[in-house]
């Protein structure tokens, strides 16, 4: 298996999990085995992102067919990704305040907090858009008139007034560029990219194989192959609140 994994490393090419069964071959006195195998490379992966690989059924066969399918499940909206760097902005916490305020739902609290987060995370993004061009256009100005002050001040030394204007520009533009980049990190996951590898090719192509690998299309409910994600969660939340009831110690 080692001079296997060496091949498949110095030939660039990615062993493609299958997503319902572990062995594809069943031999004489139950012997079990997986050596049918699909190799692909990153450009195939690229190409098709969204393939997943799945065992047919045996039949006649001692071989599991091997059969290329889509994932496209729906397991609900995405969370929600909170920016620290809004907390730079002026008056975030108090636009956020207002926007809880003025939401106006009735009910049990619960009912009532989760509408509220609801709302809330819609006019988040909204705001971030907004504030995002407003910074954009603010920056620019900064820029010509720090850059008019400069070539002033290349001409004649600047009035008190003008040197004060120009210390605040600058607080304020770097203030705004701090925004700007710490927002921009936290989009391009700057972090792996520091203590990780620099080329970011490199990154999204480990990224997508690792996806690849990870990737669940569906479970083994019984004898059936379940692809429905309404039902897998159905079964999860079926099977977590049977392991929580409290268990009869004694008789």
């Amino acid at each position: 298996m080692a001079n296997f994994n060496e091949f498949l490393s110095r030939a660039n090419l990615i062993d493609q999990n299958i997503q319902n069964e572990m062995f594809t071959w069943d031999g004489p006195d139950g012997k079990k085995s997986r050596i049918d195998r699909v190799l692909v490379n990153l450009e195939w992966l690229n190409l098709w992102p969204d393939a997943v690989l799945i065992a047919g059924n045996k039949n006649t066969s001692d071989h599991n067919p091997l059969i290329w399918g889509k994932k496209s499940l729906f397991w609900g909206p995405k969370p929600f990704r909170f920016f620290n760097g809004w907390f730079e902005f002026p008056r975030f916490l108090e636009v956020c305040k207002q926007l809880w305020c003025s939401y106006d739902i009735h009910g049990y609290a619960a009912h009532v907090v989760l509408n509220k987060c609801k709302l809330l995370k819609k006019d988040l993004k909204k705001w971030s858009v907004e504030n995002g061009v407003k910074n954009k256009l603010e920056l620019a100005s900064l820029e010509c008139y720090i850059y008019d002050l400069k070539k002033t001040q290349e001409v004649r030394n600047l009035v008190p007034f003008e040197v004060s204007k120009l210390i605040d520009f600058k607080a304020r533009y770097k203030s705004l560029q701090r925004q700007e980049n710490r927002k921009k990190m936290l989009q391009s996951r700057v972090n792996w990219l520091r203590f990780g590898d620099k080329n970011t090719k490199f990154f999204h192509n480990m990224a997508r194989i690792k996806n690849n690998a990870s990737v669940i299309a569906g479970l083994q409910i019984g004898e059936v192959w379940c692809e429905n994600p309404a039902q897998i969660n159905h079964m999860y939340w079926a099977c977590s609140v049977s392991s929580l009831r409290p268990k009869k110690l004694f008789n």
